[in-house]
């Protein structure tokens, strides 16, 4: 599972979370020539992001997530920092992670005993997007390119 330790260029009291990989949402940006154009969404999971919660606010079982997906659930993220990378095509690149609770990814990866891992894949996915472009500016147009 995920580690976490703290950097010393990080502000007091704050850790550095290691998460566990989950999968890559494959991206280009909306204007094509900023930072390369190609944007890499790596969607993992660290077990100090709060689990997914229901209207109530307090945290669903994993019957719940297993029987109902994450319908009318409040799903909490972390974006990471952005950063510079290189493509397999050696282009430039940027890559971000968005780190959720390890029940939830699981999910993603494999489905629930009612709900397919689609659902969750696709919930992960637009959850993602929408606050990479919130907190870095992103904005990226998704194409259907899971890794």
């Amino acid at each position: 599972p995920g580690r976490a330790m703290h950097d010393p260029r990080a502000p007091p009291g704050s850790v550095m979370l290691t998460p566990t990989a989950g999968f890559c949402l494959k991206a280009q940006r909306e204007r094509w020539i900023e930072a390369g154009g190609k944007v890499f969404i790596n969607v993992c999971s660290h077990a100090r992001i709060d689990p997914v919660c229901g209207a109530n606010l307090a945290p669903v079982t994993t019957e719940h997530l297993d029987s109902w997906g994450l319908a009318n659930a409040r799903v909490p993220v972390l974006v990471g920092p952005s950063r510079a990378m290189v493509d397999a095509e050696g282009r430039d690149a940027t890559a971000v992670d968005a780190i959720f609770h390890p029940d939830v990814v699981e999910r993603a990866l494999r489905g629930g005993k009612g709900v397919a891992a689609a659902h969750y894949r696709d919930y992960l996915v637009d959850i993602a997007v929408k606050n990479v472009e919130e907190d870095h500016g992103i904005k990226v147009i998704p194409t259907p390119l899971w890794t």
